[in-house]
């Protein structure tokens, strides 16, 4: 569909095809910068952020950053390539297989995150 979206009836999740990749995208190492020079400086700092970063195996892509304390948290989203993911098309030929798929992989990532944010903080007693 033109406006990105994937094509399932009330599907809020937008696709993104391999030319949306290469608009305005950014290096790995860009993001690193921007996040040192922006270190200590209030929310505002934090907007300059946005945008779409080059891993090499994803995209980092900044959707929104949060503003200040008490508005909408930032969202970002990863985004693989499916020749990179290499899932079986069984895997997201329908719209429940398809939201099961991203589900499972949203926990996997929020599991890896919980994983390295303990060690990261165990090596860190000023945390």
């Amino acid at each position: 569909m033109s406006d990105g979206r994937c094509g399932f009836e009330s599907c809020p999740l937008y696709c993104v095809t391999a030319s949306k990749w290469e608009i305005n995208m950014q290096s790995g190492s860009e993001l690193r910068n921007k996040l040192k020079s922006i270190d200590h400086r209030g929310y505002p700092a934090y907007k300059e952020l946005k945008g779409q970063y080059d891993f090499k195996e994803y995209v980092l892509s900044i959707d929104h950053v949060q503003g200040d304390p008490f508005a909408a948290p930032s969202r970002l989203s990863v985004l693989v390539k499916a020749a990179k993911a290499d899932f079986p098309a069984s895997f997201y030929d329908t719209h429940a297989k398809r939201i099961t798929l991203q589900d499972h992989l949203t926990r996997l990532f929020a599991a890896q995150d919980r994983k390295s944010t303990r060690l990261n903080s165990s090596h860190n007693p000023a945390s």
